[in-house]
């Protein structure tokens, strides 16, 4: 098997780290990441490395040493005697102790015994807070071997399931890459547990660009190349701020735990070219497909996460791609058959609703009732300024979405995600989060209302409640998680609330028309908006988090969306220019036929006639009828006359003596549509039954209803086999268009076309138009 240059450039970059780690296990040195220094007389812990040996054991700067034990076992004497107080078995002592006199560099340091002091009727008081021992970073450091086998072995799982095809087509080509990028992390960690600040740069950098080498692969099979490209560019942005948030993790004159910012942004290379890819993509599975390798790099990078192994993501993801495989699937499809409507391919698909007004209404009034709770709670006690500015950036947000920076479907959107914007930046205050629980309340109102606002815009009533449901067990659950723990904690669980609705609308729903990669984005940046910014809540500068999210959105929907979309509309318009001159040249082919050619054979039939030639006649009688049948074919006179029920009766029983059994009509009709309504609808039906006759069988149940709103519904039922999901894409390589022509006949009007098999058997044809 031939390697690409991208498996190639992986296999390197997963060598490198492979080589690295093992030298540095070998090596068997750790840096415990901390200056000690004399301030005020006593020995204090002056620096601590991000992220190394005495960062992952709380060690903070600032900590008072209380006791000093070299490698080779001498302890540091000679400094001033403090009172230390301890907790024995009957409640605290006290006792005096002598403080080290000196500092030691830290490659000398065997042990540290920390304190933080307190100031008691005038007097010092020390109370002992932390330990660390560099035999505990060597066992760390010993054990790393084993991740790096665990990385192996994970990466040759990955590589045998892509390889067997859970993941398509996709993850059956870049399996190599995907196996390497997962195994790259792993394989960094004893250079990580070594401690020194190039080694935990280096371990996170190095995964990084094993994922940008997977994002470029993944970018590879985005459909249209606008799309590769802007997939592979936003990669590299992700890229390089990663880089930026290493470097500013590292080098940040104060401790924090920035971990999670950059790993979370090391998860977005790979999968931001996934998305997209994943949105582009028919049917459920090969969604779940591509946003399944496009978690891969993300979740094993994990591992360099705040425990020693923080695999569940990567689990998920395992599962989530093992799941395509289980017979609990096709049991769903069989007992319900909704799953069978999901992951099928239909030709056309939903349409997003339009916003309801009413619904809108009483939606914006409960989130001006959150909204001006956390108000309250933000001029009671956060800084003036944060409120000021998250009221001016919910109030900037709502205004570009009311003036349609979205697209008209998402106007609605204005007020709930204004108010989920300002929620985070007022009550936060460019502070720490902190231990909050009651914050988390209110951000979590705010999120539900967004998931409202996603779950109402299914085009399906039926998930509507359903997705709502879940958003607000998971609101639910991260409330009852604040109140146990940190609420900081309980952050990433409330930006799951709008998320789930959004991921699930976007990749769920089979949108239809020229613009459906559109809605799907807009939909993830609905969900995604409040997301990040209660994500941002943990950090001091989250304001400056949120602000560049928005001006990426206005950068994406001004430089890159907008230039889209003008191509799809002009796309649209010269599909609709030829649909109607097809038309006109069918009119005009009839009308020849009619005055010219038939007209000619009435007269050769009553020449026949009269000149006895009896089978002559029969023959030019049966040409005629033919010429008809070809006539009505091209333009139906019926159709213009008495509409699309009548037409429909006459193309019904033109086809009965075909189908080999019952072919019926069910026809409510009491108002008729537009024309070009009208001539879709026949045009449809004319091709289903086709198709019906030639690869279904009787009976053949076609269905037409107009209701009183002037709602259309069209729909043909056949008694077959069932259409394979893949069958429209092998009929359209293989020169076959009528699937192709009823998309572009729906496309035309504005409606809605569903082809797909039923669980028990039989195809399903259904045509809806809504009048605008």
């Amino acid at each position: 098997m031939s390697l690409s240059r991208h498996a190639l450039l992986a296999a390197l970059i997963a060598l490198g780290a492979l080589v690295s780690g093992l030298v540095v296990w070998t090596n068997g040195a750790v840096d415990l990441g901390l200056r000690l220094g004399q301030v005020d007389g006593v020995v204090r812990v002056v620096d601590v490395t991000p992220d190394g040996v005495a960062a992952r054991s709380y060690v903070q700067p600032g900590e008072l040493v209380l006791e000093i034990v070299t490698i080779d076992g001498r302890r540091i004497e000679g400094g001033p005697q403090r009172r230390l107080v301890t907790e024995g078995a009957y409640g605290p002592a006290t006792q005096t102790v002598r403080l080290p006199g000196e500092p030691v560099d830290e490659p000398w340091i065997g042990s540290l015994r920390l304190a933080w002091e307190e100031d008691i009727d005038g007097s010092a008081v020390l109370y002992e807070s932390n330990a660390l021992d560099r035999a505990e970073g060597l066992a760390r450091l010993d054990g790393s071997i084993w991740l790096v086998g665990l990385g192996l072995v994970l990466a040759a799982g990955v590589w045998i399931a892509l390889r067997l095809g859970l993941a398509g087509d996709v993850g059956r080509r870049e399996a190599p890459v995907l196996a390497a990028v997962t195994a790259t992390p792993f394989a960094m960690m004893p250079v990580v547990y070594a401690g020194t600040v190039g080694g935990i740069a280096a371990g996170y950098l190095v995964p990084a660009a094993g994922a940008l080498v997977a994002a470029s692969a993944l970018a590879r099979h985005i459909p249209e190349r606008p799309w590769q490209r802007a997939g592979l560019i936003a990669a590299v942005v992700v890229t390089a701020l990663t880089v930026i948030a290493v470097v500013r993790f590292l080098s940040s004159a104060w401790l924090s735990d920035d971990r999670f910012q950059v790993l979370a942004l090391t998860a977005g290379i790979a999968l931001v070219p996934a998305i997209i890819g994943g949105l582009m993509a028919d049917g459920f599975r090969r969604r779940a497909a591509f946003l399944s390798i496009g978690l891969l790099p993300g979740a094993a990078v994990t591992v360099l996460g705040p425990s020693d192994v923080n695999l569940l993501p990567f689990w998920l993801v395992v599962g989530l791609l093992a799941w395509q495989l289980l017979p609990v699937r096709r049991i769903a499809e069989s007992v319900t058959g909704a799953a069978q409507w999901a992951t099928s391919a239909p030709a056309g698909g939903a349409v997003l609703p339009a916003p309801d007004p009413h619904m809108t209404a009483r939606r914006d009034m409960v989130a001006y009732a959150v909204g001006g709770l956390a108000v309250v709670m933000s001029a009671a006690e956060s800084s003036s300024w944060a409120l000021i500015i998250g009221l001016a950036v919910g109030a900037g947000a709502a205004y570009a979405l009311r003036r349609g920076l979205l697209g008209s479907v998402w106007t609605d959107a204005a007020v709930p995600i204004g108010v989920a914007l300002a929620i985070p930046i007022a009550i936060n205050g460019f502070v720490y989060f902190g231990d909050r629980s009651d914050r988390v309340v209110i951000l979590a109102l705010g999120a539900l209302i967004v998931a409202h606002l996603i779950a109402w815009h299914h085009p399906d009533p039926g998930w509507r409640g359903r997705h709502f449901g879940a958003a607000a067990v998971i609101a639910g659950f991260a409330i009852y998680q604040a109140g146990r723990e940190w609420g900081v904690g309980a952050l990433p669980v409330v930006a799951l609330i709008p998320l789930i609705p959004a991921v699930s609308l976007a990749f769920g729903t089979q949108l239809s028309g020229a613009l459906a990669m559109t809605g799907r984005l807009e939909t993830l940046v609905v969900g995604l908006t409040p997301a990040v910014a209660i994500l941002a809540a943990t950090g001091g500068e989250m304001i400056l988090v949120v602000l560049v999210w928005l001006g990426m959105v206005l950068v994406w929907r001004r430089f890159t969306l907008a230039p889209l979309l003008g191509f799809a509309q002009r796309t649209q318009q010269q599909l609709d220019l030829a649909v109607a001159a097809a038309e006109q040249e069918r009119a005009r082919l009839a009308a020849d036929l009619h005055d010219d050619a038939l007209q000619e054979l009435t007269g050769l039939v009553r020449r026949l006639d009269e000149a006895g030639d009896a089978e002559g006649a029969e023959m030019a009688r049966h040409v005629a009828e033919r010429l008809r049948g070809i006539t009505s074919d091209l333009r139906l006179p019926l159709l213009d006359d008495l509409g699309a029920g009548a037409a429909l009766e006459w193309l019904v029983a033109r086809v009965r003596p075909m189908a080999g059994g019952e072919v019926r009509l069910e026809r409510v009709d009491p108002s008729r549509p537009p024309s070009a309504v009208e001539l879709a609808v026949f045009r449809v039906a004319q091709e289903a039954l086709a198709n019906a006759v030639k690869h279904g069988k009787a009976p053949i149940t076609v269905r037409y209803h107009v209701d009183e709103a002037g709602h259309v519904s069209l729909t043909v039922d056949d008694a077959g086999p069932g259409i394979d999901p893949k069958a429209a894409e092998a009929a359209l390589a293989e020169g076959h268009l009528g699937v192709a022509n009823m998309q572009q006949r729906a496309e035309q009007i504005g409606a809605l076309l569903n082809i797909r098999a039923w669980p028990s058997g039989g195809t399903h044809v259904g045509l809806e138009w809504r009048p605008q």
